[in-house]
């Protein structure tokens, strides 16, 4: 999954999401995929993922406001309001 999101393939998420991984998965240093999603400035990813339960932290909205991901970011705003 997290290849999937570096390469942008969110047909790949998807496919996997609905297989039941789970969305607050985490790498062995901790990322989630939320993480990877906006660390490789993948909105439509980011979006996807929030929509399906990503856990939030608030450290991502300032990595979507870095990334200069705006739908993701509107999102999250929205989400913490």
């Amino acid at each position: 999954m997290f290849h999937a999101i570096r390469k942008g393939d969110l047909a790949t998420v998807k496919k996997l999401l609905d297989k039941g991984v789970s969305p607050d998965t985490t790498d062995l240093s901790g990322y989630t995929f939320l993480s990877y999603a906006l660390i490789n400035k993948k909105d439509p990813i980011a979006m996807f993922l929030l929509e399906r339960g990503a856990p939030l932290f608030s450290h991502y909205l300032h990595k979507a406001i870095e990334y200069d991901l705006p739908a993701t970011t509107a999102c999250l705003i929205k989400k913490n309001s």
